[in-house]
């Protein structure tokens, strides 16, 4: 899935109408319980996975599959994406040598439209509506890898047209280059590096810069219990006093807020009501130098909070999740 709010939602489907047997992963769960998911799905699905582990396993996911993971899937369903990405998607296809069922022996990938389809979705809004319909115009109906990678990419990234959507899709990308030209490196004056990377700007300004996409929002998540004290999610208490062990782990609990809350017309309003309710027990976390500076989403016993009119839920199973108040209603 191309969200993180669709992958919950599809995987919540999946539980409720077809099996239990379900591994969520995105990028909304604190670093250590990402780690935890990752390493559960390189052992149901990676290279030394056995058929016992593998049966009727379902896995869903967002992006963070695409990349790096050395796992392999029987059958794959995907939304539309770039051709790029969805090249990288169908890479998880029968990658290793393992027993499937009769009816996959044949890689197989089922490519969901209704993203590219519908008029308001998150994906068009990540990955704007011409690259997708450019994608779904060029895909065959077989793929061959790794031969036919460059060919379609080359042939959906190449192409142009005379659309209102072309036009904006170039315009954004020109922006984008501009961004990025301001950090190429200078060309050499001697034959020796030395000096190349002498820059008046840092890597976090430059990543700032050439980024596709908006601002977003980082967050430690901790538990804020009803009798003032304070934990971690997994029930854990902090010490009287905060060792550097103790600071080092709370950093890990860091996962980015889903992108509503970093929109240019909430990002204010979310960084602002954070800080006010996290203020009056963070105050001496602001001398230590690991925690300086960095903002706390503090949960209550049941791992839930308000945050800019909406509700917010944390658990292993699904990640950080939330509802808007007109959702409750």
């Amino acid at each position: 899935m191309n969200t993180v709010r669709r992958s919950q939602s599809i995987a919540e489907l999946i539980r409720t109408e077809i099996t239990d047997n379900v591994l969520l992963y995105h990028a909304q769960y604190t670093m250590p319980d990402r780690a935890e998911k990752e390493k559960d799905i390189i052992e149901k699905t990676g290279r030394e996975s056995t058929t016992n582990e593998r049966k009727g396993l379902v896995v869903v996911g967002t992006q963070v599959l695409e990349q790096s993971l050395d796992i392999d899937f029987d059958l794959l369903i995907t939304d539309i994406c770039p051709i790029d990405l969805l090249l990288q998607r169908i890479g998880r296809l029968h990658r290793h040598d393992h027993e499937r069922p009769d009816s996959l022996n044949l890689p197989r990938c089922c490519v969901i439209t209704d993203e590219y389809e519908n008029d308001k979705t998150g994906s068009r809004g990540i990955y704007g509506t011409w690259l997708l319909k450019e994608t779904l115009d060029k895909l065959p109906n077989s793929v061959t890898l790794p031969n036919d990678i460059s060919p379609l990419v080359q042939a959906v990234y190449n192409s142009f047209d005379d659309s209102d959507e072309y036009q904006n899709y170039k315009n954004k990308n020109d922006i984008l280059v501009g961004k990025a030209s301001a950090f190429l490196l200078n060309k050499p004056k001697r034959k020796d590096i030395h000096g190349l990377l002498d820059r008046s700007v840092n890597d976090n300004q430059a990543e700032a810069s050439v980024r596709d996409g908006g601002e977003s929002v980082e967050v430690l998540v901790m538990k804020l219990y009803s009798d003032g004290t304070i934990g971690f999610i997994d029930g854990t208490m902090l010490s009287g006093e905060l060792t550097d062990d103790e600071c080092l782990h709370i950093a890990e609990q860091r996962l980015r807020m889903p992108s509503r809350f970093s929109s240019k017309w909430n990002i204010d309003k979310t960084i602002e009501e954070i800080e006010k309710r996290s203020r009056p027990y963070i105050t001496t976390w602001q001398k230590n130098y690991i925690l300086r500076g960095q903002l706390v989403l503090f949960l209550d016993d049941n791992n839930e909070t308000e945050l800019a009119n909406c509700k917010l839920k944390y658990d292993y199973k699904n990640g950080l999740t939330y509802k808007r108040s007109d959702e409750l209603e």
